[in-house]
């Protein structure tokens, strides 16, 4: 269904995207906890920054979700394709978050950080990903480690 990337992960390099989801849901260790219609939209793009390794890609938010505030912006330090996606993360050596086993366990798929430490508030993502069908982005989700859930929004 989605469109499929060479296995091999690499950094990637995009100006911006934009994509207005129909529908979301919500998951919880696994399970879909809520879903719906929604007239969200989100910007994604990468930024030229001092420091490639903080803050270099914002992601514009604007959700109508009641469940839930998701923030109006967000950063992720880096940007990696991976074979199904693109994803972009803060990687931080420590957090806020290492009560979180599934967070720790994304973490250990890494064998660098992006950052000394980190501090999320709720709903802030770590993650982001963006996923594309005949080249267009049609799926876009957010992990929110300190809520211990992952949101997703699809066209």
């Amino acid at each position: 269904m989605f469109d499929r990337f060479p296995d091999q992960v690499s950094y990637i390099d995009f100006d911006e995207y934009f994509i207005m989801p129909k529908s979301f849901e919500i998951w919880n260790g696994g399970k879909m906890q809520e879903r719906g219609k929604t007239n969200s939209s989100f910007g994604v793009k990468k930024v030229k920054v001092k420091n490639p390794e903080m803050d270099n890609i914002e992601v514009r938010l604007s959700s109508d979700l009641r469940s839930l505030t998701l923030p109006n912006f967000a950063s992720f330090d880096m940007a990696i394709r991976t074979s199904d996606r693109y994803l972009m993360a803060v990687l931080p050596l420590n957090s806020n978050v290492e009560f979180n086993l599934a967070y720790k366990a994304f973490l250990g798929n890494f064998p660098f950080r992006t950052r000394n430490r980190k501090t999320f508030s709720k709903y802030e993502p770590n993650t982001c990903s963006l996923f594309f069908i005949k080249g267009v982005p049609s799926k876009i989700t957010f992990g929110l480690p300190m809520a211990e859930i992952l949101v997703e929004f699809s066209i």
